[in-house]
């Protein structure tokens, strides 16, 4: 994706934050890595399975119950059985509602819905091409543990649909660990 591609989310999320900070609410931002698995169907022959590392950067609101955020991962995923001479390269930027479950003052579960703006790239033997790019539906579930305040510790599960090439498509279930940091709270 490029970074034309992504103005139009961030401009979306940035007036959504300054319209929603009230002193019920508060906004983060957060980084997190992880692992992930693409699930890749092709046109032609039997489903792979694919590995990768993501990392994510994302910024949000959060009120008691509801919330929205802004996810932006990356990842590359090498074919296997290809002795690492191929890969797919994915950017995702997920725009999200989260709705919360305060379990007690420090643990509260979460279910996130959204869109998950993607594209790809792919590496094969040596040379680069374009993939493809979309927009699909991404859901997801975590837990937030507040060490402090400000700061919070999370795991979330991220399942995105039909994330392509240009020639197959698949799914990627995406664990992630990650800090987040509360201002105005």
């Amino acid at each position: 994706m490029t970074a034309r591609t992504y103005l139009p989310v961030w401009l979306l999320s940035a007036s959504l934050l300054g319209s929603l900070s009230s002193p019920a609410t508060a906004s983060y931002f957060g980084l997190g890595v992880g692992s992930a698995q693409y699930d890749i169907r092709p046109l032609l022959g039997t489903e792979r399975v694919e590995e990768g590392a993501p990392f994510t950067l994302f910024v949000g609101n959060r009120g008691r119950n509801l919330g929205f955020e802004l996810g932006l991962s990356g990842s590359q995923f090498d074919w296997k059985n290809y002795g690492g001479q191929a890969s797919h390269h994915v950017s995702s930027a997920v725009f999200a509602g989260i709705a919360y479950t305060p379990m007690n003052p420090i643990v509260s579960l979460y279910g996130k819905l959204g869109l998950n703006f993607w594209s790809t790239t792919v590496d094969y033997l040596g040379s680069e091409y374009n993939g493809d790019d979309g927009v699909s539906p991404a859901l997801g579930a975590g837990m937030d543990i507040a060490f402090a305040p400000s700061i919070s510790f999370r795991f979330e599960y991220l399942y995105t649909l039909d994330v392509g090439d240009g020639v197959d498509k698949g799914n990627i279930s995406m664990f992630t660990a990650s800090g987040v940091f509360y201002f105005g709270r």
